[in-house]
């Protein structure tokens, strides 16, 4: 295919050593208004009837995003955020883990670069 303009994911929790970011399709078509369209191996990621990106299923059944991923430096990410870097905001990045989860998480540094101050 072409080369598409470049789509920016919001709220994403980039985890280095889980070598694949996760996506939610769901919340795609409840919260921001895409329609998917899957046939055979190829889903297709609609917006306004506008396709922004597109997806290929592989044998074990799991879909990998056609395309190439840019992540930000930790101080850029870290200023992309207007909230406070606190536990909550944390328990929200991490599809509402428990608090001790997240803060167990942050204690013995299973996340790269998660930032928090105590509140």
């Amino acid at each position: 295919g072409k080369v598409g303009e470049a789509v920016e994911f919001q709220n994403v929790l980039h985890v280095p050593d889980l070598c694949n970011n996760l996506l939610s399709p769901f919340h795609l078509t409840c919260h921001k208004g895409y329609k998917i369209s899957i046939a055979g191996s190829s889903v297709q990621f609609f917006q306004d009837k506008v396709l922004h990106f597109s997806a290929t299923v592989n044998d074990n059944n799991i879909g990998y995003l056609n395309g190439v991923t840019r992540i930000l430096r930790p101080v850029m990410s870290n200023a992309a955020s207007t909230c406070p870097l606190d536990v909550t905001l944390w328990h929200h990045r991490t599809c509402h883990r428990g608090i001790s989860v997240v803060w167990d998480m942050h204690e013995n540094q299973l996340v790269l670069n998660m930032k928090m101050h105590d509140t």
